[in-house]
């Protein structure tokens, strides 16, 4: 009996080896889990440049294995103005290189995580005998959907017309939809529906999320009448607010300011604005008289995630209105790259946020204590919107934030989820008993 638990023990004491694939998307790359010893497979897909500084640096056993770019005629053409179908076959078209790359991971996988577009990847760890997780880089609430859709698709023709009823969630208006499930005849539909399919036969969903912030789905996911595999709260999981050289003069322009007087602007790593958009936010900054600090990208017409795949951003003096620099130069900075944007949402100065809502942005947000002003642009975005504001009460719709009664309410709330946050991944918090429960089960399923 002593033997059998000494080597328990041993088991429990070794960092498990994780394998994670994820697909094109900055997105997808900027969370991470610790604790584990990690094989990083990625699909790059135009943000090759992107991945080196999101990679985690926290002394942990860390491979990188960059899988080589889908060529532009790999697969068949798309008409899709959606990037869903681009990404799905990129992930496609480098299987083979997973199966190459975790036949050569050095010590043996305990378990192959993908996210929500590489789930064709459970017919590699089928073949490897290697349980397969689905890290899900969106909210819970997002999850419920989606795990709802083949069941929709079914019952309903046509186009949606009125809210969807996702399990534990409020009803989502068809305007709130990913853009994927508005249009039923597309490309990017047909691509949600067959990764939609596959969802039960993960192991179980890594929900980047915590039970405080979304109680009402997970506890619908994983209730007595839930159906599928186990969902975990591991969230949340967001990036350190480390500074790149050549950034740090936007934290001392922000250790300048007064605390909580500057909104900060941006629209990710993918979100772009028409130019008529950027030019009204310029006005609407301007009129208001607050302080600012905007991470402006070069427009794109027609395309809110013109910026998805990698793209140009020229000096903001082309697409800006003309002297609008000199005229906010007294409290306002605008400035035409990315910005250190987890460090900018951690600095006093810091009092409201202009987000498009992906998930990665509202949780560094969340995390800091800073409320939102929604500005969803794609995918599920707007649906992310409608949950902060009217079920998290962590987000306005566009509108004014930084003075006032409503304001004040959502600053107060949103600094109790700051705190709850930190407690869920804090050691004995709930993110942290449901990722080391997972660990533990990985360890003895390898032995």
């Amino acid at each position: 009996m002593e033997e059998e638990t000494a080597a328990t023990t041993s088991i429990l004491r070794r960092r498990p080896h994780v394998a994670l694939l994820c697909s094109p998307g900055v997105g997808h790359l900027i969370p991470r889990l610790h604790g584990f010893s990690v094989t990083l497979l990625a699909n790059p897909l135009g943000s090759s440049a992107a991945i080196p500084p999101l990679l985690p640096v926290d002394g942990l056993p860390f491979r990188f294995v960059p899988l080589p770019d889908t060529p532009p005629d790999a697969g068949p053409p798309t008409q899709s103005s959606s990037p869903v179908p681009r990404i799905v076959r990129a992930v496609t078209c480098n299987l083979p290189h997973v199966r190459a790359a975790l036949d050569s991971a050095g010590p043996p996988v305990d378990a192959l995580v993908v996210d929500m577009f590489s789930v064709d990847a459970l017919d590699v760890a089928r073949e490897r005998r290697v349980p397969c997780y689905m890290f899900f880089t969106s909210p819970c609430t997002c999850l419920a959907l989606l795990r709802h859709v083949p069941a929709l698709h079914e019952a309903v023709r046509g186009e949606f017309a009125g809210p969807v009823r996702p399990p534990g969630c409020a009803p989502v208006r068809p305007e709130d939809l990913l853009d994927s499930l508005r249009d039923r005849t597309g490309e990017a539909y047909a691509a949600i529906l067959r990764v939609t399919r596959r969802f039960g036969e993960v192991e179980g969903f890594l929900v980047n999320s915590f039970e405080e912030l979304e109680p009402g789905a997970f506890a619908a996911l994983n209730g007595g009448e839930a159906r599928g595999p186990p969902v975990y709260p591991v969230g949340p999981l967001v990036r350190t607010g480390r500074v790149e050289p050549g950034e740090e003069c936007l934290i001392r322009w922000l250790d300048r300011q007064p605390p909580g007087s500057v909104v900060f602007v941006s629209f990710g790593s993918g979100g772009t604005l028409s130019r008529e958009q950027t030019r009204e936010l310029a006005l609407g900054l301007e009129a208001s008289g607050h302080r600012f600090l905007w991470a402006a990208k070069s427009p794109v017409e027609g395309r809110a995630h013109g910026a998805f795949f990698g793209g140009r951003n020229g000096p903001a003096a082309e697409y800006l209105p003309a002297g609008f620099a000199e005229r906010t130069g007294g409290v306002g900075l605008a400035v035409a790259r990315w910005a250190p944007q987890a460090a900018v949402l951690g600095q006093a100065a810091v009092g409201g946020f202009v987000t498009h809502c992906g998930w990665n942005s509202a949780l560094e947000s969340i995390a800091s204590g800073v409320p939102m002003i929604a500005w969803p642009l794609y995918a599920e975005q707007r649906m992310n919107a409608a949950m902060l504001a009217d079920e998290a009460g962590v987000a306005l719709r566009p509108q004014r934030l930084m003075e006032g009664q409503q304001g004040e309410a959502l600053r107060t709330r949103t600094r109790l989820l700051r705190d709850a946050a930190a407690r869920a991944v804090a050691e004995g918090g709930s993110s942290f008993r449901a990722l080391h429960d997972l660990a533990n089960k990985w360890r003895l399923a390898a032995h």
